[in-house]
């Protein structure tokens, strides 16, 4: 290879045939510049398609990461709504790959949260809400536990009659609006309603959640509902009374029914006897009837012993009790207690003149009307085996 000042050459020597002891050859120059114009155009063309390449690499890294952040993106915004919810949220699937499958099986999810959501809203429409958490909490089996509790059973008096000569739906709505207002008021105490029976309501207090002081909390719920079927929120209608009666004691309460369809509620001696004491408050003529159970778990509540009974059903002899509101003055409950006792002793008589003055003071008071009845016949037809007790074989 020569070199001079102007350009750099390249040389090739090429060997000829000579005679011997002779060496001839042919020397071509060429410019190196012009030698190396292929080398450099291919690695320039090289370079290009290098550039070209990364380019088109670093596109394609931008789009598919665009395409990958922006369903996580979403993905990621649903899960917080769900978290936060909102269970109707869902992820747009835009792809077969896993990222696709990933949306598809989110949104699955989401829809499974949607229906146990309904389910559950709808059960605790059903039930009270404690009751849809105890149902959805725990195992769904027959069988339940003991537990001390106080059971209110609230009827609404003659509805047939308030119901005589109206429309269908004019009587659904007056007693929905009972219920509405009375479930309200079971629940701001603490209870829970266990079921509607057509016009009459069940209520737990001490289950499912328990409670020590369950049997204070109904009371309240008692004097609370009575108020209520008189007030303003029901029109006033003297008509619209109810009959509550209440008992505390122990209950089984749990999952009940058959295998393919259970219902939470409780079973039990306080049970039977709120019931049969909700059905007494008839006959007696008062408004509510307690057990004396629930009397002693009552303090702070004043009430007057009723009668001395035995409930179809019971061999126990029930002392039963009403609470009393303000119209009863305190100096009342002396003679009325000493009219029970010479009652109960067979002393008619002298219970009558008690009874008397009982009802003169309290002429809208209609319980004493029935122990003067009652004295009556006794008196005509004096019982040989007395002993106080109120026997009763129908509910």
């Amino acid at each position: 290879m020569l070199a001079d000042s102007e350009s750099q050459l390249l040389t090739l020597f090429v060997p000829l045939q000579s005679p011997p002891g002779q060496q001839t050859a042919i020397a071509l120059h060429d410019s190196l510049t012009q030698a190396l114009l292929p080398w450099r155009q291919l690695n320039r063309t090289l370079g290009y398609i290098f550039a070209g390449a990364l380019a088109a690499s670093l596109l394609a890294a931008v789009v598919l990461g665009q395409s990958l952040s922006a369903p996580i993106r979403k993905l990621t915004d649903s899960v917080k709504s769900i978290a936060a919810g909102q269970y109707q949220s869902r992820v747009p699937v835009r792809s077969t790959d896993e990222v696709g499958q990933l949306c598809e099986a989110f949104n699955e999810m989401a829809q499974g949260l949607q229906e146990r959501e309904k389910v559950r809203s709808l059960l605790g429409k059903v039930v009270s809400e404690e009751i849809a958490q105890e149902l959805l909490h725990s195992d769904l089996e027959l069988g339940g536990e003991e537990r001390q509790l106080t059971v209110l059973f609230c009827d609404v008096r003659n509805f047939t009659s308030l119901c005589e000569g109206e429309a269908p739906s004019q009587n659904l709505g007056m007693l929905n609006q009972y219920f509405s207002g009375a479930s309200e008021i079971v629940e701001r105490n603490g209870g829970v309603v266990d079921k509607y029976m057509g016009d009459a309501i069940m209520a737990l207090f001490g289950a499912p959640v328990a409670t020590q002081d369950h049997a204070e909390r109904a009371m309240r719920a008692l004097l609370q509902l009575r108020d209520y079927a008189h007030s303003r929120e029901l029109g006033g209608d003297a008509d619209f009374s109810v009959g509550l009666g209440m008992a505390t004691g122990l209950g089984v309460v749990g999952n009940m029914g058959s295998e393919n369809r259970l219902n939470y509620t409780v079973i039990g001696d306080s049970v039977n006897l709120a019931a049969r004491l909700e059905s007494l408050t008839r006959m007696y003529r008062v408004d509510s009837l307690v057990s004396q159970a629930t009397c002693e778990a009552s303090p702070g509540v004043r009430f007057r012993q009723i009668d001395r009974v035995q409930v179809k059903g019971k061999t126990r002899v029930e002392n039963i009790y009403q609470p009393l509101d303000e119209s009863f003055s305190d100096k009342l409950l002396v003679p009325h207690q000493q009219g029970l006792e010479l009652y109960f002793a067979a002393n008619w008589q002298q219970a009558q003149q008690l009874f008397e003055q009982l009802r003169q003071a309290l002429p809208a008071d209609r319980y004493y009307p029935l122990m003067l009845q009652r004295c009556d016949k006794l008196l005509a037809d004096p019982p040989p085996d007395w002993d106080g007790i109120q026997r009763f074989q129908s509910k």
